[in-house]
């Protein structure tokens, strides 16, 4: 960092509020690089980092100076989801910055976070880790939207007394400054040696041999001369012919430049048809749903979960005005199936499946029938079946798979 950069400052300052917020552009710039860097991890998103802001409090004036990384092992996911291990790495960190010679100046005076698939917001779970490692009322926010061709976004949260004003926007959003590279100049280079001069004692001293008169030399006829040209060329052997000949260098540098400008063209073109495949050839469940014996029965594809590894998921229903989720595990995810009781005419039903490593893949379908009659489950309540996964069993070794719904929890 120079000494311009240090010099170089960020003001901003919330309109209504007496709260200014002063950070270094080198620190913001460097904010940017690492945001950025997390988004190119993955092709569709990236992973969301995040930092402590080292600086100053004077007043009502907030001044960020360095940072350091938190680490995050995205043990849930892309999301910036602290672990129990990340969460014991971020107390270290904020332990080891009392002794580290360049923060022993500065104090917390706040954390940022990036946001690839959301906007400059604070979401629930980074405001409990803003009140449980940040919980000074003065203690700020940076919210950082890293982007691959636009430029990078951000804007800054405070609090009034405990609580964050304007959760869901910041005040005044920003674009956080880009990094600059300055091109050393160019020493001007000489063409032409300069001459020397020389002090008149050497003058003195250097013998300058007199050039034969024009007169002295006989006359020359062209004849000689094509005479001599071909003596000198019969004196000299062929290998050395092939040497004095003028190499082609310049159709070997051509070649190259095409080369690689032809190599950089299939590079491209390979990465294009990736993403257009990865757009085109979205992952599906075959989400549908039916009617059989008064239940609602929803399928999807098990062998293409089996395929995706997936660890959870979840599956919802809105049926009319009551709306109902039901965790799904590894093993109920493989069943395929899926029984539910309607209390109206209309049900709308949400699949979500949670993969490995992989973007999350929803599926919504809807059912629209007669209104069902309930008499007989309001005759007896206790035996009103209830939203549960299908299992199935085989009457013998040939005979094909059957639904078989699991038997109701007794009280």
């Amino acid at each position: 960092m120079t000494e311009a950069d240090e010099l170089s400052f960020h003001s901003w300052k919330a309109p209504g509020y007496d709260l200014e917020i002063r950070a270094v552009e080198a620190v913001l710039r460097q904010i940017r690089d690492f945001a950025i860097d997390g988004h190119l991890r993955l092709a569709r998103g990236g992973i969301e980092v995040g930092g402590v802001l080292f600086g100053s409090r004077q007043g009502s004036a907030i001044h960020v100076d360095a940072w350091r990384p938190i680490a995050c092992e995205h043990a849930s996911g892309p999301s910036f989801q602290l672990s129990p291990k990340d969460e014991a790495g971020f107390t270290t960190l904020l332990e080891d910055a009392k002794t580290d010679p360049e923060l022993q100046q500065f104090q917390p005076v706040g954390w940022f976070i990036s946001h690839t698939r959301s906007g400059i917001e604070i979401r629930d779970d980074e405001s409990a880790l803003w009140e449980k490692y940040f919980p000074e009322s003065w203690q700020i926010c940076l919210v950082v939207k890293p982007s691959r061709f636009q430029p990078v976004e951000a804007g800054y949260f405070f609090r009034d007394g405990s609580n964050p004003i304007r959760r869901n926007a910041s005040f005044l959003q920003f674009n956080l400054p880009t990094t600059l590279e300055k091109r050393p100049k160019r020493e001007r280079r000489e063409l032409m040696p300069q001459p020397t001069i020389m002090p008149d004692s050497d003058r003195a001293e250097t013998t300058v041999l007199p050039r034969p008169a024009a007169h002295l030399s006989a006359p020359r006829s062209n004849a000689d001369d094509q005479k001599q040209a071909m003596d000198r060329h019969r004196e000299i052997p062929l290998m050395a012919r092939e040497q004095l000949r003028p190499q082609r260098t310049g159709r070997l540098v051509w070649g190259s430049l095409l080369f690689i400008v032809a190599g950089t063209l299939l590079v491209l073109v390979g990465r294009l048809g990736l993403l257009y495949y990865q757009d085109t050839h979205k992952p599906t469940l075959g989400l549908r749903v039916m009617e059989e014996n008064q239940e609602l029965r929803i399928r999807w594809d098990k062998d293409q979960v089996r395929l995706w590894e997936a660890k959870s998921g979840e599956i919802s229903f809105k049926d009319g005005a009551s709306e109902t989720l039901q965790v799904l595990d590894a093993d109920a995810l493989k069943l395929g199936a899926y029984a539910f009781v309607r209390q109206s005419g209309e049900v709308q039903v949400q699949v979500k499946v949670f993969r490995m490593g992989k973007s999350t893949v929803i599926e919504r379908a809807r059912f629209i029938g007669p209104v069902p009659n309930n008499s007989q489950f309001k005759a007896k309540p206790q035996e009103v079946k209830q939203a549960r996964p299908i299992r199935r069993r085989r009457r013998n070794a040939d005979a094909p798979e059957l639904d078989v719904p699991a038997p109701p929890p007794t009280n």
